[in-house]
């Protein structure tokens, strides 16, 4: 038995991981979610003579949440509880209660009288923890997103024209905007003057791409440790559309209207709806107002992938997220796809989230306040922004002044 509690006349204990009752979607369901356990032990012992009551006489116990009916209900002796007694308590299956502490008690009554005998607080907190069904062993690639793996990115014009659809002036877009947000070093017509090469990698095309075999229900096309041929043009191709009308726009909003609070409540929606349309995450985003915005928005910022949400109180969260700077291990499994025989993971990336103060922290150089000062956001946009719709229309008028 767990999470102790002292008393001088009755002492309780449970049969739960410290007190915590898990909601939660199960290992094989990303729709439903019930509490576990829906069934637990209440350990009561009461020292003798503590009553002083007749040896003859019935006690009721009756534990539950403050104002609800009772989760567990018996009927004993003095003496049964002197030797300890288990409680078995029984949840409701269509109980509701919000991330935290339960409000929570043990009541001992008279049968006879109906009259109060003794009442214990006893603390219980209720743990929200859903998965969305994606799993960076399963889903994720297995190699490090870095310019060294990548290696001399070659500029494709049949990969830009599965990109994009239409835009303005595509043959200067294409020899610009797009060839530097993917760090192409070599075209048709062999290695670009003064091209550096790539430094940062392509972690929005990892992301995107690992997302879009997600919902196909597939694994990704190479866990090889060097992304080439066909994994390495699929990453180019879904890097490229970040610069999509679509995709833009709903960053854009986000990094206007959003903020922590609101990106861990949405992700939070998003799974408990079955993970439809995921979302990726861009991590670092340059805040809006911050004097160097406009420089600092087209050079900072980082994209993975939420899988997993965890709330233990109201005004605090946890996601944890899929980082291609750091892929899984083979054995890493998270929440929902942990085979038989591996333990569930949630610990290796996590970002945590102060819903209070609307910040959020995953590193020293991705949290809401770097310690030089420089603010920062999350953007979180859905997978069909990659998918439908490939304008680039807002893209290639900016490209025209660059």
């Amino acid at each position: 038995m767990t999470n102790n509690q002292n008393s001088s006349r009755l002492r309780v204990s449970d049969s739960l991981n410290n007190g915590r009752l898990l909601y939660t979607n199960s290992p094989q369901t990303h729709t439903v979610f019930k509490i576990e356990p829906d069934a637990f032990d209440l350990q009561l012992i009461l020292p003798p003579a503590t009553l002083n009551l007749d040896p003859t006489s019935l006690i009721v116990l009756e534990a539950g949440p403050t104002g609800q009916l009772p989760w567990g209900r018996a009927e004993v002796s003095p003496a049964a509880l002197t030797e300890g007694y288990q409680l078995r308590c029984k949840i409701p299956g269509d109980l509701k209660v919000a991330p935290g502490s339960v409000d929570f008690e043990v009541n001992l009554l008279e049968k006879a009288s109906r009259q109060p005998l003794l009442m214990t607080a006893y603390p219980l907190t209720m743990v929200w923890v859903g998965h969305s069904g994606f799993d960076p062993a399963i889903h994720g690639y297995n190699f490090v997103n870095s310019g060294g793996v990548y290696g001399a990115v070659r500029l494709d014009r049949k990969i830009f024209n599965q990109t994009y659809g239409w835009g303005l002036d595509k043959e200067k877009f294409f020899r610009k905007m797009y060839r530097d947000i993917l760090g192409a070093t070599v075209d048709e017509n062999g290695p670009i003057p003064g091209q550096a090469p790539l430094s940062s990698g392509l972690c929005t095309g990892m992301i995107r791409s690992s997302l879009a075999f997600y919902l196909q229900h597939a694994r990704p096309t190479a866990h090889d440790l060097t992304p080439v041929g066909p994994t390495l043009d699929t990453i180019m191709l879904y890097h490229g559309r970040q610069l999509t009308d679509r995709a833009l726009l709903q960053a854009t909003g986000w990094i206007v209207r959003g903020g922590p609070r609101r990106v861990f409540e949405e992700f939070k929606k998003e799974v408990m709806r079955g993970n439809p349309d995921p979302m990726a995450f861009d991590i670092g985003v340059a805040a809006w107002g911050r004097k160097d915005f406009w420089r600092a928005i087209q050079a900072e910022g980082h994209t993975t992938i939420p899988y997993a949400f965890r709330q233990e109180q109201p005004d605090q969260g946890e996601i944890f997220i899929y980082n291609p700077n750091n892929p899984a291990d083979q054995d890493d499994y998270g929440y929902a796809n942990a085979p038989a025989g591996q333990a569930r993971r949630l610990e290796k990336h996590v970002i945590r989230f102060d819903l209070t103060k609307n910040t959020y922290y995953y590193s020293d150089h991705y949290q809401s306040v770097r310690p030089n000062g420089d603010g920062t956001t999350i953007v979180a946009v859905h997978q069909s922004a990659y998918e439908q719709g490939r304008s680039a229309l807002i893209a290639s008028i900016a490209n025209r002044f660059i």
